[in-house]
């Protein structure tokens, strides 16, 4: 922003007035794709709609190109021939749009009379007779190819009009005639441009190219450095001349701290203390020198330093990986030993269990053999009884039965005890 507190702005000629002028706030890229998008829809409807009438290739890539030029014309440049004058502070789309397409020629910021009267014919006219064409194609009316000579030579006439004017103003409008400047175009200042704005097409000085970049408007915008034979260019002018006596200039006034010429001694600076220039610079070279070699040799000690403090890392990281190594063969040993223990604490529990049951299976089995001998006895005793019942006669059966009778409570008493220990047996 320059004294005058109005934004530069990146169109050419520099010192072109625009009061109203407002950056883009859409980037070209937005801006483009949005454009392409738009076309691209156009193009695929029309396609679409000619595919029905059964149109050759050449015939349909026609007919889209006239609809396109018809929406472009109608549209884009519709709206720039009735919005003219407010362009250069508009924020809308359109608006944008011939902001950004007029960075390569500032008469349609500038509200061109020319330009503005060839936009609006081709707006009013060309643009509806795109679409006459194209209706007259779709229906193959006679007037089709009249009407498409009418619409070329019509966009013919103009551009050959719009380019041979900026011709013959030698492309002031544009960048053509303006690329030599290096100086800087943001302030109100002559200093040496170090950089240049990509979006606004502007050099910059030091202290603008950071103001550039803090600015709301201006901090995303892509800054370019120029080269330094560019910028040698306009670098200060030269100290080996006076400037007022265009003399050489040989001496130091050291109260004034300048330098002199022969003349400029003998006259202003008469009374004051003077050395020789090329004795002091060549001194202080020395100096300069001097130090350096000691900054050299710091920097030998630094390096010297640094390859120990590497050889310590190094040191340092191959401790760490033997720590490492140590302890994992560590955690592996405990692992064993506790693993081996519970395997030795496991079986241990299975032999006893073994013996447990190699002990309860052998009373199990003398129990069931002493069940199974009782069964065969108490079968036994029992025929016998029913033999002695059905076979012997009143008498014997009188004499035997008290015999047998105490007999039968004798077995019956051992055969309850011995059922008896049976439910009390532990496993």
């Amino acid at each position: 922003m320059g004294s005058d507190g109005i934004f530069k702005h990146p169109y050419f000629p520099r010192d072109l007035s625009i009061p109203n002028y407002k950056p883009n706030k859409i980037s070209i890229q937005e801006l483009l794709g949005i454009f392409f998008s738009l076309v691209l829809i156009v193009f695929i409807i029309t396609w679409i709609y000619t595919t029905k009438k059964k149109f050759t290739v050449g015939y349909r890539l026609l007919l889209c190109w006239f609809t396109i030029c018809g929406f472009i014309h109608t549209i884009l440049e519709g709206y720039f021939a009735f919005n003219h004058s407010t362009l250069a502070g508009g924020s809308s789309y359109l608006a944008e749009m011939w902001k950004e397409y007029g960075k390569g020629d500032s008469r349609y910021i500038t509200s061109d009379t020319f330009t503005v009267c060839m936009e609006g014919i081709t707006a009013v006219i060309d643009g509806p007779l795109c679409f006459l064409t194209v209706i007259a194609y779709i229906t193959n009316s006679p007037y089709r190819y009249v009407l498409q000579l009418i619409v070329s030579l019509c966009q013919l006439y103009g551009d050959t009009l719009y380019l041979l004017t900026e011709v013959k103003d030698n492309f002031i409008h544009s960048e053509l005639a303006n690329n030599s400047t290096d100086i800087c175009e943001f302030c109100s200042e002559e200093n040496t441009a170090v950089a240049k704005c990509l979006d606004c097409k502007i050099n910059l000085c030091l202290n603008c190219r950071d103001y550039h970049r803090k600015i709301k408007t201006s901090q995303n915008h892509s800054l370019q450095n120029l080269k330094v034979d560019q910028l040698d260019k306009h670098n200060v002018k030269s100290i080996k001349e006076c400037e007022e006596h265009r003399k050489e200039l040989t001496l130091l006034c050291k109260p004034c701290n300048i330098f002199l010429c022969v003349e400029c001694s003998e006259k202003s600076h008469r009374m004051h203390d003077f050395q020789n220039l090329t004795l002091l610079i060549q001194t202080r070279k020395k100096m300069l020198l001097t130090r350096t070699a000691s900054l050299k040799s710091r920097i030998s000690v630094l390096k010297n330093t640094e390859e120990l403090v590497q050889q310590e890392e190094n040191m340092y990281h191959k401790h760490c990986n033997i720590a490492k190594k140590d302890i994992i063969a560590h955690a592996t040993s405990v692992k064993d030993v506790f693993c081996n223990t519970v395997d030795i604490l496991t079986n241990k529990s299975l032999a006893t269990i073994d013996n447990i049951k190699k002990k309860d299976v052998k009373v199990i089995d003398t129990y069931l053999n002493e069940i199974e001998t009782e069964q065969l006895s108490l079968a036994g005793l029992i025929k016998t009884t029913g033999d002695f019942i059905n076979s012997s006669s009143d008498k014997q059966f009188m004499n035997g039965f008290f015999t047998i009778g105490s007999h039968l409570d004798k077995v019956l008493t051992k055969t309850g005890r011995s059922l008896t220990s049976l439910n009390y047996l532990k496993y």
